[in-house]
């Protein structure tokens, strides 16, 4: 194997090891989107049942 083509193979996998990382970020950055996201829906659906709750069940 000549030099140029090991540079090449080297370029090559430090490439692939950047791309491998990125979807890693990519993967942590959605969960975290989608963590957020279930989070604002639970909480708007507590919201509504409580103001069913208030407004079907009175304190008086």
């Amino acid at each position: 194997m000549n030099t140029h083509q090991a540079t090449y193979e080297t370029a090559l996998e430090r490439m692939e090891r950047k791309m491998v990382e990125r979807e890693a970020r990519l993967e942590r950055a959605m969960s975290a989107r989608d963590k957020w996201l279930y989070g604002l829906l639970v909480s708007l659906l507590i919201g509504v049942v409580l103001l069913l709750a208030r407004q079907y069940f009175p304190l008086a």
